[in-house]
């Protein structure tokens, strides 16, 4: 499990979902989708106090991005996805937790102990479950989610560890029975997730 710890003037956001990203210095060893993340702040004085859990998830994406001035201006190029368009850089720094990209780009300028241009490691995680199930709407559908999700859990056939019968559960019961199972779910955000996925150790989570 990674741990990530945050400064108190991200708790509010990242507790509302208003924040669901995070930009780190590069690891030794990268997060990855679906890797579990452990959302932490020090409960009193930072590194001598015990860590108070804010929000446990999983990486849903996980990729280098580069931040930059750009005649007083902040400017994201991630590695694969390119530029964030200027017009949308209000809405990536909401994300993040900031009122908006002028208030981003001063805390990188000032609080945050980088300078720019600053190239990081971008971590997004899934949003909190809701009640909601999800159910495919189709084969490919199915199929996409069961690639996305339970060949990349160790509970998989052939993963090496106890099998679930979530799969099973969900091809023989419709949703509105109670036997559908609970664990495949939506976020607050509309993402579909299974809460009983375990990323299978050795293995990336490599559909995005």
């Amino acid at each position: 499990m990674t741990v990530l710890l945050f400064y108190e003037r991200f708790h509010a956001p990242l507790i509302s979902g208003q924040k669901f990203f995070t930009i780190r210095s590069p690891r030794r060893r990268p997060v990855r989708r679906g890797d579990p993340l452990s959302l932490r702040t020090w409960s009193g004085r930072p590194y001598g106090s015990p860590q108070r859990v804010l929000l446990e998830t999983v990486c849903a994406m996980a990729e280098r991005v580069r931040l930059d001035d750009v005649d007083g201006r902040l400017a994201a190029d991630f590695e694969k996805a390119g530029p964030v368009p200027a017009e949308d850089m209000d809405d990536f720094a909401r994300a993040d937790g900031f009122a908006d990209a002028s208030e981003m780009l001063a805390y990188y300028h000032g609080d945050s102990g980088r300078s720019l241009p600053f190239e990081g490691e971008f971590i997004r995680w899934f949003g909190r479950p809701t009640e909601e199930r999800y159910r495919p709407s189709n084969g490919t559908d199915l199929d996409c989610f069961v690639g996305e999700w339970c060949e990349q859990c160790r509970h998989y056939q052939g993963n090496g560890a106890e099998p679930c019968d979530v799969l099973g559960r969900v091809l023989f019961h419709n949703i509105g029975e109670p036997e559908y199972p609970r664990e495949w779910a939506y976020t607050e955000r509309k993402e579909r997730v299974c809460t009983a996925f375990e990323k299978c150790r050795g293995r990336d989570h490599a559909k995005a």
